[in-house]
């Protein structure tokens, strides 16, 4: 029994952080990113013998990438001092020279399992490392990483993803719907350095000024902003519904929907779901990002009325990370202008500037990992981050949400009816491929 993981673009940004970080927290018992309050507790996604990490992505080539540097860091992970990954050091910072030998030599072994000499009579500490080397020797050795060809903008290949994973696995124990786009064509300079000149964390927390197309259309007869981040997405949950509701663990299987902080309740138009009207919906990617939000809220409604075996459905949203999604329109000095920025943000108090992929992924670690009763679907999960770099994780309430937090049922509030005719919507408009 293992966690079989479905990543969706995962071949770099956060995508990549998301698998790098499950990598490290699940190679330990009581994994750091799954405590609540501070307060250290196991998973109940026991990884002893491993885990499936299965990397959905649209380009072979970087998907192969993507696979080759989580094996490097998974070798890594066999070799890194305890001590580290107890400090919850970043990957990109682990000392090479800290490595622990018996861990890196049981972990490239093919078949033996560590040997520890300590006895009862050693200290507790001792006998507490030397356990979690032995578990993280296992779980390195047995881990798998795979890849599945997977492109958001075509209902084909969506569907065809869906058919090749229940073809490969018996069953799966998380989906993160990373993946997804925008239509960006620029920045609106003269705005955006008005906006951080009055107020800079508002200007580089909740930008103004990001120039993007709406109202295109897809091949497949979609809005296609809508189809990349909402649209497939929900398709392919659908179709894996048997997979997740066939996990062997006694919690269930997890769909967790990728947020934004930019997902706004104003931008959302319930009469161009698909953001078709520019002059309605011209914030084609904060729109769909906030129906990512109510799609979670929407399906987990339904998926617990529908038995014990079903999934449950999470919203968490990496803050502000220095991803490449504008390496296409802006030019590469810009992108490291622009991460300076973000850290002057984080040094001057910001609390939303992970700026790092790795540290972004907490969240999303968090509520893949995590004990389900100490988790809430009404919420969405974001990262945050200390001026000192110290990455953590926050539940906040969805734009909109007039109601407390709540463990039942959706209530009948203005984001909870959003939510129900949200998915109503796009099963009627998805109907042709959703039906098997």
């Amino acid at each position: 029994m293992r966690p079989i993981i479905l990543v969706t673009g995962a071949n770099g940004g956060v995508g990549l952080g998301v698998c790098e970080r499950l990598l490290v927290q699940l190679s330990s018992p009581t994994p750091p990113d799954s405590s609540t309050d501070g307060k250290a507790t196991g998973t109940p996604y026991h990884a002893a013998e491993g885990c499936t990490l299965v990397l959905a992505c649209r380009n072979p080539q970087r998907a192969a990438e993507a696979k080759a540097h989580l094996e490097h860091l998974l070798q890594r992970l066999g070799a890194v001092d305890d001590s580290e990954l107890a400090r919850g050091v970043d990957p990109a910072h682990w000392t090479p020279q800290g490595a622990s030998s018996a861990v890196a030599s049981a972990a490239s072994a093919p078949a033996a399992r560590p040997r520890y000499t300590q006895t009862l009579s050693a200290p507790v500490p001792t006998r507490d490392a030397a356990a979690r080397d032995a578990y993280r020797a296992s779980f390195v050795r047995g881990t798998v990483i795979d890849t599945v060809s997977l492109d958001l903008a075509s209902a084909q290949s969506t569907i065809a993803c869906a058919s090749e994973l229940a073809r490969r696995y018996p069953y799966l124990t998380h989906m993160i719907l990373n993946a997804g786009g925008a239509s960006w064509i620029g920045v609106d300079w003269l705005r955006a350095t008005f906006s951080m000149l009055v107020n800079l964390h508002a200007a580089v927390t909740r930008p103004t000024y990001k120039l993007q197309r709406s109202g295109e259309v897809s091949a497949d007869g979609y809005g296609k902003v809508w189809e990349l981040n909402v649209g497939m997405h929900y398709v392919l949950a659908n179709r894996l519904r048997p997979l997740l509701c066939a996990t062997p663990y006694n919690s269930p299987s997890r769909i967790i929907w990728t947020g934004s902080l930019e997902a706004a309740m104003r931008d959302y138009h319930e009469d161009d779901m698909e953001c078709l009207d520019p002059a309605k919906s011209p914030h084609a990617y904060e729109s769909t990002k906030y129906q990512c939000e109510l799609a979670a809220l929407g399906m987990d409604d339904r998926l617990r009325g529908a038995g014990t075996k079903e999934p449950r459905v999470y919203t968490a949203h990496p803050g502000i990370v220095a991803s490449s999604i504008f390496a296409g329109v802006i030019y590469s000095w810009m992108l490291v202008l622009m991460r300076c920025v973000f850290y002057l943000a984080r040094w001057t108090g910001s609390p939303h500037h992970p700026i790092d992929a790795y540290k972004g992924a907490v969240a999303a670690s968090h509520v893949a990992i995590a004990p389900v009763e100490a988790l809430d679907s009404t919420v969405r999960y974001g990262a945050r981050c200390t001026i000192f770099g110290r990455e953590y994780v926050t539940a906040e309430p969805i734009d909109g949400w007039d109601g407390p937090p709540s463990q039942g049922m959706l209530p009948h509030n203005t984001v909870g009816g959003l939510a129900r005719r949200l998915v109503e919507r796009c099963d009627a408009r998805l109907q042709a491929h959703l039906a098997d």
